[in-house]
Order: structure tokens, then C-alpha cells, then sequence
């Protein structure tokens, strides 16, 4: 049901309806995950946790580019982020998204959802 829900985020611009998404970006060389901010992939990861879903993280075949596996607001898609564009940005759009379903999803008496 969560996957149904209409929201109006940064993650949907994205996906733009789409569920295999190329974003912009000219190539600059192979993704490298270790220049991504790990604060931002923390929290990332913890806030899809939080909403249930689940994320993949690689490359592509080639490795010039991420690769970002979502899992949980609908049905499973891939982000592809070249290593021009920023993979923070990417990053925090997916946490934004599934911040939006934890923060709508109801609670029982403890505060869980």
C-alpha cells in the first residue's frame, strides 16, 4: 500500500514515473563509492530501513557510473549516477523519499510503526 501512496518528492522527480532511470551528468572517470559522504550514506540507509525498504548499491557493468538498487516505495528500480553528477544529491533524494513514508506510515501506541 505504501508503493500506492502519492508523494510529492525529490525521489519522484527522479524516477520521473520511470522505474530504470539514466540522470544527466557527463562522464568523468569510474564511481568510486569512497568519495561518497559517508554521513550521507548513513543516514541513507537508516531511513530506508526505517520505511521498510531496502536499497543495493554497485556499479554499472562498465563502472563508470553507480548504481542504486530501490527497493520499497512501489516496485523495485535502479538510479544511475555518473561520477559528474553528485551521488550525495542522489543520495538524499532516496532518504527524502522514504523519509516522506516513514513520516506518513501510522504508528502503534509505542511510538513504531
Amino acid at each position: 500500500m505504501r508503493g500506492d501512496m502519492k508523494r510529492n518528492n525529490a525521489l519522484e522527480v527522479l524516477a520521473k514515473g520511470e522505474r530504470r532511470v539514466r540522470l544527466p551528468g557527463a562522464p568523468q572517470g569510474p564511481a568510486n563509492w569512497n568519495s561518497v559522504n559517508a554521513e550521507v550514506l548513513r543516514d541513507t540507509i537508516q531511513t530506508v530501513a526505517v520505511a521498510g525498504g531496502a536499497i543495493r548499491f554497485g556499479f554499472t557493468r562498465d563502472g563508470g557510473a553507480y548504481s542504486i538498487g530501490v527497493y520499497g516505495d512501489g516496485d523495485p528500480y535502479t538510479l544511475y549516477c555518473s561520477p559528474g553528477e553528485d551521488p550525495n544529491t542522489t543520495l538524499r533524494a532516496i532518504r527524502d523519499g522514504f523519509d516522506s513514508i516513514a513520516n506518513s506510515a501510522p504508528r502503534n501506541g509505542n511510538g513504531h510503526q
